[in-house]
């Protein structure tokens, strides 16, 4: 029996930015998911939860595996049609302290979960490439943000990511500040989003200026069209922010970093358009808050977590759902037996 633990996710600073090679800075989360696996003698992997999940022959005859039904059963075929010939039955018992599609990486988390209870025997690199692949399966051609960050999140540290060449830096947490991570009461799926539109509307803008993290002023002035120079407006100034914002930590600074997300929070809502009315609506009445210094959206936006920030612990239940997160150790197998 093998069990393994998959933190969730939680972005400060620099979304949609990971498919466009800029930078981003994400915290392992203390809410997951756990994959339980007994192997067995069959030729079925056998998934199980509060619901059912997923049955799968082994070995899989490829990536064109067919499936049906919920999201969870095509990540799941999805990760195993990476793994052409993986022919280790048994049963996978999962459970999650994650809330399910208000943006803190619950699919990524699953799936990384499952990966390695089931004896994935890969480097981090290429578990986070087999994930990524197995979100595209569902639907979702998503970056690699999540994967990475849940894989590698270290305790007291958030993890600045340059995915110009992949490279990770930790970088201290261990100030008194408060992240807390609040549902808009906007569910929201990847997969039924314009989350491809954003990646294919970064893609021109990059044929055309380069990459878009070190575009100048000038390089985006140079954009005719006024939606591909806000998308590439967004990816510039954000990764911008990841360092500013890091800056910011290292003083101390809790209004600038304050500032920083809100900033953010308006490039997301004006340059990327990925919020709604509802969600600004509700952005500017937490800002307006004594004690919160500022308010961003975590994630692919249209919907799903907004994160706060403040010196002390507040009081948003009358907000919706939330969630105090600290940053915490990445996924890691509790037992194997």
């Amino acid at each position: 029996m093998v069990t393994a633990f998959a933190p969730g996710r939680i972005t400060l600073m620099g979304d949609h930015t990971d498919y466009c090679g800029g930078r981003s800075l994400a915290m392992a989360i203390q809410l997951g998911t756990t994959a339980v696996f007994s192997a067995d003698d069959s030729d079925t992997l056998r998934f199980s939860s509060s619901e059912p999940v997923l049955d799968v022959t082994l070995p899989l005859l490829g990536s064109d595996h067919d499936h049906s039904g919920s999201l969870s059963e095509a990540l799941l075929a999805g990760l195993l049609a990476e793994r052409t010939g993986y022919s280790s039955g048994g049963t996978v018992s999962l459970s999650t302290t994650l809330p399910i599609g208000v943006g803190l990486s619950s699919s990524a988390s699953l799936l990384i979960a499952v990966a390695m209870s089931v004896g994935f025997p890969e480097d981090v690199m290429t578990l986070a490439k087999d994930c990524q692949r197995a979100e595209a399966h569902a639907g979702a051609s998503v970056g690699l943000l999540d994967q990475l960050t849940i894989l590698m999140g270290q305790e007291h540290h958030a993890l600045r990511l340059d995915f110009a060449d992949h490279s990770t830096t930790l970088v201290d947490m261990t100030n008194p500040w408060i992240v807390t991570a609040l549902h808009t009461g906007v569910t929201r799926s990847l997969v039924t989003s314009a989350y491809a539109q954003r990646q294919q509307e970064c893609a021109q803008a990059a044929e055309l200026i380069g990459p878009l993290a070190s575009a100048s002023d000038a390089d985006i002035r140079s954009l005719s069209d006024a939606t591909l120079r806000r998308r590439a407006r967004h990816v510039a100034t954000e990764s911008a922010r990841v360092d500013l914002f890091i800056s910011a930590l290292a003083d101390q600074d809790l209004a600038h970093a304050g500032r920083l997300m809100n900033e953010s929070y308006a490039s997301l809502s004006k340059d990327f358009d990925v919020s709604l009315p509802e969600i600004d609506t509700l952005a500017s009445s937490l800002a307006s808050l004594p004690g919160v210094a500022g308010v961003r959206m975590s994630g692919g936006g249209f919907g799903g977590c907004l994160v706060v920030l403040s010196e002390a612990a507040l009081d948003l239940s009358r907000f919706g759902d939330s969630w105090s997160v600290s940053p915490s150790q990445g996924a890691r197998l509790l037992a194997s037996a």
